[in-house]
């Protein structure tokens, strides 16, 4: 018989995006090697959504919260503090636990608990200095001035986590953090699994278009990759520009904001808006792409570049973060940028480059493999056993 594995995740798995998607990929791949999930979220899952978007997930239990811790569990840390009751449920009930970026919820192990039976993957961002400096919509305004009424500010934990037990990192780059910034020592990195065989390129034909694949957001910083491609593209007006991801609650006052920008900068015929774009659909526009831009900083590597070096891209990222330190090692795969105008000088070498025949895709496509199926699942069973 399989291993039960239980998994917490605090964040929305149909909501599109980098991080549910890695969890989407860990479930497939846990089942492929036999072992059954079981899952502890706040958040109802909506299957036929998360089919549409990635594909489909078979998981053995899901662990629900009631309606009223619902509305807390919109913070993780906070959240993570009210689902103690149906934490220890799952662990009397799985024979191993991976909970995802972690915090809080160990200190509420039984004191005979195997320590070796829970881990942490670690995800998300270590005390990101990243200030935004866009508008937010007034939702979001609401919900920031709640969360500081009520005490519910996740910024206000320096560290959530436990030296007590294993944390594996995502990346390098989060490893660097956890060890700078919170004085820990995590494990070899876990890199996550992306299944980079169906995004593979073969030979097809590209249309002139560049890509920008990330939640629609204003952490993702879209905005300036936006304008990297209209500097980038004024010797190269027949390039356009695809812009998809997924979408959050301050995305609709997000979009508004960056067709603004398109409009001002005379290239709204050139600019298309994709939101929540089905798996196929952004896999062919992948394929169909001959650049990424992606301007994220202080953030771990994220799936997106990765996803689009197998489709044959050229990455263009900002130079503060996993991807260009990573999946780029510092530019040894692909390219890295400072600020708004240095990237557009980048890009307009980069499509030169490819008119001229002086760049090609063969090292971003054969880098993409570093973190594909296989070998996740060859690390994976080494971490479980």
């Amino acid at each position: 018989m399989g291993k039960k594995i239980g998994l917490v995740v605090m964040f929305k798995l149909d909501a599109g995006g980098g991080a549910p998607r890695l969890v989407v990929d860990l479930i497939k791949d846990l089942n492929f090697l036999g072992y059954k999930v079981f899952l502890l979220t706040p958040f109802e899952l909506n299957y036929q959504k998360i089919e549409e978007i990635y594909e489909p997930i078979n998981m053995e239990k899901v662990y629900n919260v009631g309606k009223l811790k619902k509305l807390f569990c919109q913070n993780s840390i906070f959240g993570r503090k009210i689902i103690k009751k149906e934490f220890l449920k799952m662990v009397q009930e799985v024979d191993f636990i991976i909970d995802i970026d972690g915090g809080i919820l160990h200190e509420y192990l039984p004191k005979d608990f195997d320590k070796s039976r829970y881990i942490v993957w670690r995800f998300a961002g270590v005390g990101s200095q990243l200030v935004i400096k866009i508008k937010k919509s007034p939702k979001r305004k609401m919900k920031d001035f709640l969360k500081k009424i009520l005490g519910l500010n996740q910024n206000k934990i320096d560290n959530p986590l436990s030296k007590d037990y294993k944390i594996y990192p995502i990346d390098e780059w989060t490893k660097k953090r956890l060890a700078e910034k919170w004085g820990l020592s995590p494990e070899e990195t876990l890199f996550h699994s992306i299944h980079t065989d169906e995004f593979l390129y073969k030979g097809q034909k590209k249309k002139d278009q560049i890509v920008i694949l990330a939640r629609i957001a204003p952490n993702k910083m879209i905005e300036d990759s936006i304008e990297v491609f209209s500097i980038g593209t004024k010797k190269h007006q027949n390039y356009k520009l695809v812009i998809m991801g997924g979408i959050t609650s301050d995305s609709e006052y997000y979009i508004k904001r960056i067709n603004e920008i398109i409009k001002n900068l005379g290239i709204s015929e050139r600019v298309k808006i994709i939101e929540q774009p089905p798996y196929d659909k952004l896999k062919q526009i992948l394929i169909d792409s001959k650049v990424l831009i992606d301007s994220q900083r202080d953030i771990s590597l994220t799936m997106g570049p990765v996803e689009a070096m197998a489709a044959g891209n050229i990455i263009l990222a900002h130079k503060t973060g996993g991807t260009y330190e990573e999946t780029l090692k510092y530019g040894e795969f692909g390219f890295g940028f400072n600020d708004i105008k240095d990237g557009g000088e980048k890009l307009e070498m980069i499509l030169d480059g490819l008119k001229e025949g002086t760049i090609n895709n063969k090292k971003s496509i054969k880098r993409s493999d570093f973190v594909s199926q296989k070998n996740f699942i060859k690390r994976l069973k080494e971490v479980i056993a």
